[in-house]
């Protein structure tokens, strides 16, 4: 509560900075706000109180001035939006009314969908990147599915950039300098190549900056900087406007990044939260655990060993703790391409629009699977001559819309095809701590402890075998979807709307899996027993032994069961989706309206390696049958109240929302693996408020927001929770990622100064989230508390817009907050974290031509 009231006031300071000199002022703002704000949520053009759609608008002056330049980004503006990146840059997940499917599973569609330019990114990481020159964002909330391309259960996020100028020639160059060593150079040139009819647009991009997460090797010296950045990027369009009926616009993007994502660092809960290690069943757990305690002296934390973790460097939240521990480097190398050509065609009764699109997304990087400086697990970065971890996603897909007016019916009926192929490819291998971590970890063991030394040895010596092999594995998902749609809007008078929607979709998906697996355990578990006894170890204490040490034979990469058949699978699934609502205009600035929708997200495959799904359970030893990796399609029931307010210079609304989720799909990492699990019932409800206000101070004007979201799994009436399976937490409890509370604040203060020959800008934004557990299994140990984070920017434009400086932060207070924490993989007992961003801060210049 003390650090909650600190951030309050903190804020309200700031605030308070922006009104005095705006009181002090002569000279109005230069440029007024807009009137009215067009969104095109309906994929109609549509005035933003006009449309009965929870959505949250940000403008190219709110981009301009917030510094957006990621769909990450958003989060600072949208208060609902929750935007994490954890393990890789493949594994982002956006999350709307505490709702989303993390995403280290590409086998995982994503509930929050994100389309540029009309373009479906097929999953949230793909949409991740310099976004280039943007007219608009529109961030609708509540499932989608009948009017934008694919089905998403949650919401969506829509992107447009700016198109080619078909009437003058213009350009840009833009030149930032940062901290940690950063920079970033930008550019566009625009214009007609005959005018009036055909016109292209040119963007580029580049930028580095160092990481802010350095990677401690056993020794203590720094292996690497993680978290930084190293990209380029281009983009090209034309337009083509042969007549007043049509138009086509042709886009071609290739981006390259080339970095160290993401340091993960470990830390004590007690330290960071107060939150006490406990075990499955409660219970109190010494601190650090064994596990931990052996890392530490194989030089998992560098040289102070379990000091970085019971002192106070065992808390991640002060600016000296923002630090890795790895023995090999992280790399993540990702090429993204793609081209769409969108149409259309005005027939004077109807009006045509086709989208069509292919993309490439290709990912792949090492690193150190237990994130420590001891060499225990390792992935690297290529096995037998190619890539070893890694992802490609292939989409095509084509929309064709149609829609016109008949009588006081404005109707649509469209239909979109997607066809995906998604390669995945994972390499694990065994470091060369392997055999000493565990000889420790059982010598934590009193029984083994006891054993003559020749019997300890016994059962470590077979651990070698492992070490340098691993496991090799490939996953070829293809997938074809077809959906068939109408959204229709009934004027019923001049002052009543209704609006009936519904979709037919099918989806087919075909997995081929293949496994190799270096060492196998099972026999070398399988010698343990007669081993033992032959060094006289009486039988019965040698049999009850054997299971003790299981866990360092038997991980899935040990595990040759599929190695000579693998997999393949098959499903095929139909649903309806669709909603109906009612939008009445009680005056002319006041209208409310009243939705029901049901929303759909495809069920598909587990891209890993896991036995939890393996006829005769997780321990089975003999290849009976195949595993069934698939899960079942998520759908929700949505229902909506919502009030939409303008009062001259202030605009106010404001929606109640209840949504029933069934077969919800969570993907939770138990430590090993990535496991997908349908959990039967989960609801989310809440309220909002979006509010955009001119304020009476000259050139001072306010967008923000607040929500309230009580997001939680369902009761364990049908058993799907258990100590067993590690969701035993998740019943009736709010979800993970889920602040019941967050809010958001922009303040924009625009000045004409120096006999108005300069236009001054001054911007802060401002969000606040209440504590929320960051794990998914929901463990206290992974408690982020209430958190602050602020932007700024301060700039001068001259009078005719063509050069401008800024100054700007973001993360100004430099706050240090965990957005995802984990169970370190083979260290029981530990807990690692991926951190937000520190403070950044920089000065832009920008000329215009």
């Amino acid at each position: 509560m003390a650090q909650d009231r600190k951030n309050f006031w903190m804020f309200a300071a700031a605030a308070a900075a922006f009104v005095v000199p705006a009181q002090a002022q002569q000279q109005p703002a230069a440029k007024p706000q807009e009137e009215e704000i067009v969104v095109t949520a309906t994929k109609r053009e549509s005035r933003l109180q006009d449309v009965p759609v929870a959505v949250t608008p940000i403008t190219a002056a709110m981009i301009e001035n917030s510094g957006i330049r990621d769909v990450q980004d958003l989060q600072a503006v949208v208060p609902t939006l929750q935007f994490n990146v954890s393990e890789s840059q493949s594994s982002a997940t956006a999350r709307l009314r505490g709702i989303g499917t993390q995403g280290s599973n590409p086998g995982l569609e994503s509930s929050v969908g994100i389309f540029i330019d009309g373009v479906y990114r097929a999953r949230n990481s793909i949409a991740m990147g310099d976004l280039g020159e943007l007219s608009q964002i529109e961030v609708l909330r509540g499932p989608q599915g009948t009017l934008f391309g694919r089905n998403t259960s949650a919401g969506l996020i829509s992107v447009a950039t700016r198109g080619p100028q078909m009437d003058a020639f213009g350009a840009s160059a833009e030149v930032t300098a940062a901290n940690y060593n950063g920079y970033r150079v930008a550019g566009h040139i625009t214009g007609p190549l005959v005018e009036n009819v055909l016109g292209f647009r040119l963007y580029g991009a580049t930028g580095k900056r160092d990481g802010f997460m350095p990677l401690i090797n056993a020794t203590g010296a720094k292996l690497q900087d993680t978290n930084n950045q190293d990209f380029w990027t281009v983009r090209g369009q034309l337009k083509w406007e042969p007549s007043d009926t049509l138009s086509v616009r042709l886009i071609g993007d290739f981006s390259k990044r080339d970095e160290a994502c993401c340091g993960a660092k470990w830390y004590n809960p007690a330290a960071y939260n107060g939150a006490a290690l406990r075990d499955a069943n409660g219970n109190p757990v010494t601190f650090p655990s064994a596990a931990s305690g052996a890392a530490a002296a194989l030089g998992a934390f560098g040289p102070t060993g379990l000091a970085r973790l019971t002192t106070n460097n065992g808390n991640i939240d002060s600016e000296d703790d923002r630090f890795g521990s790895g023995n090999i480097r992280q790399a993540n190398i990702v090429e993204d391409k793609g081209f769409s050509a969108e149409v259309n065609w005005d027939l004077g009764e109807v009006k045509v629009t086709s989208i069509s699109a292919y993309r490439d997304w290709d990912f792949h990087g090492s690193g150190d699977r237990d994130f420590s400086a001891a060499d225990i697990w390792r992935v690297p970065l290529t096995f037998n001559g190619q890539n070893a971890n890694g992802t490609q996603n292939q989409i095509f897909t084509q929309e064709l819309r149609v829609n016109g007016e008949l009588g006081n019916v404005n109707w649509m009926v469209g239909g979109f095809y997607a066809d995906e192929e998604i390669k995945r490819v994972e390499r694990v291998e065994y470091g060369a701590a392997w055999p000493s971590y565990f000889a420790l970890l059982f010598g934590a063991n009193p029984t083994i402890a006891g054993l003559p030394a020749p019997a300890r040895a016994a059962l470590t010596a077979p651990l070698a075998n492992f070490v340098g092999r691993g496991s090799f594995d490939r996953h070829n998902q293809d997938g074809q979807s077809w959906s068939l749609f109408t959204h229709n809007i009934w004027s019923v008078d001049d002052k009543t709307d209704f609006t009936f929607g519904v979709r037919y979709t099918e989806d087919e998906k075909t997995l081929k899996s293949t496994f190799l697996t270096e060492v196998a355990g099972l026999p070398l578990v399988g010698g343990l027993a007669p081993t033992l006894i032959g060094l006289g170890i009486p039988a019965p204490v040698a049999a009850a032994l054997v299971p003790a040490v299981g866990g360092a034979y038997l991980q899935p990469w040990q595990r040759n069961l599929l190695d000579a058949a693998g997999y393949n699978q098959a499903r095929k699934e139909s649903k309806w989706s669709g909603i109906v609502s009612l939008r009445r205009s009680f005056t002319d600035n006041v209208s409310g309206y009243a939705s029901l929708a049901r929303g759909y997200k495809a069920g598909g495959f587990n891209l890993d390696r896991s036995f939890s799904n393996y006829p005769g359970g997780a321990t089975a030893t003999v290849a009976v049958g195949r595993p069934n990796t698939s899960f079942a399609p998520e759908t929700v029931d949505a229902y909506e109240l919502g009030l939409k307010t303008r009062f001259g210079p202030l605009t106010l609304n404001t929606a109640l929302f209840y949504n029933d989720f069934q077969n919800f799909q969570l993907n939770r990492f138990d430590g090993v693996s990535f496991i997908v699990t349908s959990i039967p019932e989960v609801s989310t409800k809440g309220a909002e408020v979006d509010a955009m206000w001119r304020t009476p101070v000259p050139g001072l004007t306010y967008q923000g927001g607040l929500a309230y979201t009580d997001a939680r799994y369902g009761d364990n009436s049908a058993g799907w929770a258990s100590v067993a399976n590690g969701l035993f937490r998740l019943p009736n409890n709010q979800l993970t990622n889920a602040p019941k509370w967050t809010t958001s604040h922009a303040f924009t203060y625009e000045r004409s100064l120096f006999n108005d020959t300069l236009t001054g800008l001054a911007y802060l934004d401002f969000r606040y989230e209440s504590k929320q557990i960051t794990g998914s299994d929901l463990s206290p140990t992974k408690l982020r508390p209430a958190n602050t984070s602020i932007n700024g920017r301060l700039g001068l434009t001259t009078k005719d817009e063509r050069y401008s400086v800024q100054l700007w932060g973001r993360n100004l207070a430099n706050s240090t907050e965990n957005q995802i924490a984990f169970d370190l993989p083979a260290v029981a007992g530990a807990f690692g974290a991926f951190l937000n961003e520190p403070r950044t801060y920089g000065v832009t210049l920008k000329a215009g031509f």
